[in-house]
């Protein structure tokens, strides 16, 4: 199969009037580029038939937004889950913005409990859509779409429900799309006004590959906690595993497909290196567990030193028990990074000489960037045998980090961008099909390795 399949399918099936098939085969065609990436990363035809659908279900009747006293935003989740970076920016959003009255809607709460984190910065105002169907579920929320001034998309790349009812209301208050998925595949140029997105690097893919249209995009820095650092939680965190006080401790914190590669596991590779060769060191894992076999086997190899804590948000203990901090790679966990920086840990990645959307690309964070095996190797035994030297470069990324994400800066961005003129575009203008570069040949094999290892 391929994009151009797909999109035939989704077109003979809205033709012949069978569009929660339609839909199906636009959430499959969006699923199988996020993982195939086509050379392409936004689709016209996808697009269109969505709007189509939409507007065949009398959704583009729905009214214009009725005038608010207290402003109220609606943030659109495919689901939620407990580390996910869109999760929590959404609840970092909503506990900064007190001007505005938040509402979460979830299309596809399906395998995890909503985090406690969300429904309480929404305070309580979450809405899990529970229909069957497809259909039905994009008729219910095109419906809450006029009691909101501002909608904000923070979807999975296929969500087909959320694209479908904001496309075919032209009625609907602005709209923003957070690109968290910048480097891949995804539906959704044009249920949106504009797209913010989170990095230089995803600027250029978003203006010359997903859509031309003139404004399009929007950088917009990530609301950090302000740092709130505590010594004797992370002494408890420590002597709850029993680490020594005086041991270095290393942390990463993304879900365990950020981690694999061609070979299934680099990163545990060199993990395995580096336990081997620091036989004091500790390594703390949030988001991979023992159901992914080459964490199972190097927990098996390091007991006692190797702790996999799995999904939670309870992972500001962990910031505090660690002396510096390890991104994910091939495919870095930003976020989670910035996160670790703000706390004043040095951050430790692996990217090739230049700057690709696979690796950490930040305008604020400029973290310690190995370019080789070896070279992260003896970064990571520097931090380990001379904790000042990490403190040091932990708190230089601190400040360059806190001075780009700092909540209050973020605020006054949002405002702004709120307060600026906008207007809706006319026209959907994405761009054709271009041939493969790097950049692609990377994002393919990105695809096709956490396929292989996740299915």
């Amino acid at each position: 199969m391929r994009l151009g399949d797909f999109e035939e399918l989704a077109q003979a099936a809205f033709v012949a009037g069978d569009h929660e098939m339609a839909l199906t085969h636009i959430e499959s065609g969006a699923s199988w580029s996020f993982d195939h990436h086509p050379g392409q990363f936004a689709s016209a035809t996808f697009e269109r038939i969505l709007r189509d659908i939409g507007e065949c279900h009398t959704v583009s009747r729905v009214g214009p937004p009725a005038t608010n006293v207290q402003p109220r935003v609606l943030h659109v989740l495919t689901e939620a889950y407990a580390t996910g970076g869109h999760t929590r920016l959404t609840w970092r959003w909503m506990q900064l913005d007190r001007e505005r009255e938040h509402t979460v809607v979830l299309t596809n709460q399906v395998n995890a409990p909503v985090p406690e984190p969300l429904i309480g910065a929404a305070d309580g105002r979450v809405i899990i859509l529970e229909e069957a169907s497809r259909l039905a579920r994009m008729e219910h929320l095109a419906t809450l779409l006029q009691d909101f001034d501002v909608i904000v998309l923070n979807i999975h790349p296929h969500d087909a429900v959320a694209v479908a009812a904001c496309a075919a209301c032209p009625k609907r208050s602005r709209t923003l799309l957070v690109n968290h998925a910048d480097h891949v595949f995804w539906i959704g140029v044009g249920a949106t006004d504009q797209i913010l997105d989170l990095r230089p690097s995803a600027i250029t893919i978003t203006r010359e590959r997903r859509s031309t249209t003139p404004g399009i995009s929007a950088l917009l820095p990530l609301p950090l906690d302000e740092p709130t650092p505590d010594g004797e939680r992370g002494e408890s965190f420590r002597r709850a595993r029993e680490i020594p006080l005086d041991a270095p401790v290393s942390m990463c914190l993304a879900d365990a497909y950020k981690f694999t590669d061609s070979t299934g596991g680099r990163f545990v590779g060199l993990l395995r290196r580096a336990l081997s060769r620091e036989t004091t060191l500790h390594h703390v894992a949030i988001g991979p567990d023992t159901t992914t076999p080459v964490w199972r086997e190097l927990a098996a190899e390091f007991p006692g030193r190797l702790h996999l804590l799995g999904r939670t948000t309870d992972y500001q203990a962990a910031f505090d028990a660690a002396t510096f901090f390890l991104d994910s790679f091939p495919f870095s966990s930003i976020t989670a990074a910035l996160e670790a920086a703000s706390w004043g840990l040095p951050v430790l990645t692996l990217s090739p000489s230049e700057i690709t959307p696979l690796a950490l690309d930040d305008a604020g964070l400029e973290p310690r960037r190995a370019r080789s095996d070896d070279e992260w190797i003896g970064a990571l035994q520097e931090w380990a045998t001379q904790p000042l030297l990490a403190r040091r470069e932990g708190g230089i990324m601190q400040l360059d980090t806190l001075s780009f994400h700092r909540p209050a800066k973020w605020t006054t961005k949002m405002n702004q961008l709120l307060r600026d003129a906008w207007t809706r575009p006319a026209t959907l203008d994405v761009p054709e099909h271009q041939d493969f570069d790097a950049m692609d040949d990377g994002i393919e094999q990105l695809g096709r390795t956490r396929l292989a290892l996740f299915g």
